[in-house]
């Protein structure tokens, strides 16, 4: 049976990714980072919720730190978004209006969809909403902010925890048309722009403060994956085959090590060099061990919903803890082993149906339109 049966082919359309980005051909092993993404990003969430119920001590504890780190999946995002966005724009001149409509295209169905869903919740639960109590003119200006996805670049509170990146996003699809235009970087010898790039995210990751949420951070990851489109286009770049996989598998438990013995500092930079690493083995070769595992059937189709899982997760995983401290009768009975990974995989396969239908009725039908097809990639 295909493994792509429960995506048809019309609401995918051949050179967009699955979060929008162009591509000169479809990536099986970038679909599959994505998918990767998004499941750290989950159980980061997961853990963070999952918290009231979590022991100080014990097995339970360690599986708990573990997830801790899902917070790089947003990285990688960031990562694979430099890097397929820089790549279609310094490959072809485009209008700056066609393109930002199907950067726009990308983003905001979908995002409203679930938009409507959280403010439509705190109206009938107001004891958890983010809303100013006094709508005029407070409330209004807050909503509106949030529909502009301003809440990440800008200090507000966003009322979907996870639209913060967006923000970014959209400000990294304003920000490349603007530097390539204006420095004339299709111009450049390949060599040039990679000195630039390069320069450019040392030094905006050397002058970043430590703490990961500061945007100067988010922005060198988004530039830095415009370094790595770069250096691997390059003939002369050397094929690293299966070391992208080992930087992949390390990154987790080196992580929790480096937390402890080292500095965030030095953990955010030994993160974003082994998503570095990773990139480059999938992007130079794509077949390698690295490429095969990540391009399973299963990473494969997370990663084509890995927009809709990513905006939607959340309020299911508040659905599932709301249930349990019913159940449990609140904070304080520890969940154990068994208990802590069943609850898991319980929120995990509720977040994949919600993904599934929201991406099936909204996403695919709205964002991955014909129209969007017939005016190309990117």
């Amino acid at each position: 049976m295909n493994s792509f049966a429960l995506f048809p082919s019309r609401l995918i359309p051949v050179g967009l990714d699955a979060r929008g980005n162009a591509l000169a051909s479809r990536s099986p092993a970038l679909d599959g980072a994505r998918g990767i993404a998004a499941l750290l990003v989950f159980g980061k969430h997961f853990c963070t919720l999952a918290a009231p119920w979590t022991a100080d001590h014990g097995l339970v504890r360690i599986v708990s730190e573990l997830l801790d780190v899902g917070s790089l999946g947003v990285d990688l995002f960031f990562l694979l978004s430099g890097y397929l966005i820089y790549g279609s724009l310094i490959r072809h001149s485009q209008p700056f209006g066609s393109y930002l409509a199907r950067r726009l295209q990308r983003i905001y169905p979908t995002f409203l969809v679930v938009f409507a869903l959280y403010a439509l919740l705190m109206l009938l639960l107001p004891n958890h909403s983010k809303i100013p109590q006094t709508f005029w003119p407070k409330g209004a200006v807050y909503l509106v902010a949030n529909l502009a996805l301003l809440p990440g670049v800008f200090a507000i509170p966003p009322l979907m925890t996870v639209a913060w990146s967006l923000s970014f996003e959209l400000a990294a699809y304003l920000g490349w048309p603007v530097v390539i235009g204006t420095l004339r970087l299709r111009s450049w010898s390949r060599a040039a722009r990679i000195v630039l790039l390069g320069l450019g995210s040392v030094l905006i990751l050397q002058c970043a403060p430590s703490q990961p949420e500061q945007p100067l951070i988010k922005f060198g990851v988004l530039l830095m994956g415009g370094l790595v489109w770069e250096v691997t286009q390059s003939p002369a770049a050397p094929k690293l085959p299966g070391l992208g996989l080992v930087g992949l598998l390390a990154v987790v438990p080196l992580t929790r090590w480096l937390l402890i013995t080292y500095q965030v500092y030095v953990v955010q930079r030994w993160i974003l060099l082994c998503l570095v690493v990773l990139l480059y083995d999938l992007a130079t070769t794509p077949g390698s061990v690295t490429g095969r595992v990540i391009s399973s059937p299963m990473l494969r189709r997370m990663g084509l919903i890995s927009y809709s899982f990513y905006l939607i997760h959340g309020l299911t995983l508040h659905a599932v803890f709301l249930g349990w401290e019913r159940l449990s009768g609140g904070a304080g009975n520890f969940l154990s082993l068994p208990g802590y990974l069943l609850l898991m995989i319980i929120a995990g396969a509720l977040s994949v149906a919600a993904a599934l239908v929201l991406f099936l009725t909204v996403e695919g039908p709205y964002s991955f339109s014909r129209k969007s097809q017939a005016v190309g990639p990117g």
